[in-house]
């Protein structure tokens, strides 16, 4: 994470906003708002687990998009009320990324 940048200069609005448009047109309208703010959910709570947020490391692990891509399809297939189709989850989890590299949130 980028020491300038925060999670709270985060905004599920202004994601939603930017990602729908990014998504397949086929798509786009398929899913609703908290949908998308739920893959950010999930993403997040991959960060965690992976140590991301953990200030007092020196060198901040490095992003595997398919290990993240897996490990939000595998938590959406847990989560028995969720309806995402597997195909979609990449794109989904893409426009998250480019969102959070918008916001600086990542050092490149």
């Amino acid at each position: 994470m980028s020491e300038e940048n925060d999670l709270f200069d985060y905004d599920d609005d202004a994601a939603v906003a930017y990602i729908r448009p990014r998504l397949p047109r086929d798509i786009q309208d398929k899913y609703s708002d908290n949908d998308i703010i739920y893959i950010g959910d999930i993403i997040y709570d991959f960060y965690e687990k992976k140590g991301f947020f953990d200030e007092s490391d020196e060198e901040a692990p490095e992003l595997n998009v398919d290990e993240l891509i897996r490990y939000v399809r595998t938590s959406l297939k847990k989560d028995g009320d969720a309806e995402f189709d597997d195909d979609d989850v990449e794109f989904l989890v893409r426009g998250e990324l480019d969102y959070e590299e918008s916001l600086g949130m990542w050092e490149a």
